[in-house]
């Protein structure tokens, strides 16, 4: 039977609350600000209760105000998904890189900044395992020439393969007794 896959709604809690009170926040100082105009649009216009000169600049102060919110929300926005972005195209590269088999050679690091650091340390063990697995392979190649050249014996090559497949050698099995 098929396992249903099942979307959360909450993956990295800690990533999502933090975005999600950014967009919170700064929609609500907009709304406010669209408030106040709408009230001084009210007072001045409908009403004119509030009939006065110095109000006529009130609508370029909070559209101004509106804007400077609408911009420090994007350079904010910028800046977290920086983080992110970075992230996810550094890896794209190392991963891109070692599936052509090019792996790095030093460790992988994030930046200070970036999100979701601990996806290093088990990239970097997978990277540490394929290092391992092309010296084993080279070893592997060596030996072929070694075996194509005969200048190696049966015993021997059997000993350096166990080893590189890190088995106990089996002792070789003997052939019927001669008579």
């Amino acid at each position: 039977m098929k396992r249903r896959y099942t979307r959360k709604l909450w993956v990295d809690p800690r990533y999502q609350v933090v975005q999600m009170a950014a967009v919170v926040l700064a929609n609500i100082l907009v709304a406010l600000l669209i408030a106040g105009l709408l009230s001084w649009f009210y007072l001045l216009v409908w009403d004119g209760s509030v009939a006065v000169n110095h109000n006529q600049r009130i609508p370029i102060y909070v559209a101004v105000a509106a804007l400077a919110v609408t911009l420090v929300t994007v350079y904010c926005s910028l800046r977290r998904s920086r983080a992110i972005a970075g992230m996810m195209k550094k890896l794209h590269t190392v991963l891109s890189e070692a599936g052509e088999g090019l792996l790095p050679a030093n460790k992988l690091a994030f930046r200070r900044d970036d999100y979701f650091p601990h996806l290093a340390e088990p990239l970097n063990l997978c990277l540490e395992r394929l290092r391992h697995q092309d010296l084993r392979w080279e070893e592997v190649r060596h030996l072929l020439v070694e075996i194509d050249a005969g200048s190696v014996d049966l015993d021997q090559v059997r000993q350096r393969l166990h080893a590189l497949c890190n088995d106990p050698p089996t002792p070789p099995e003997q052939g019927p007794p001669s008579p």
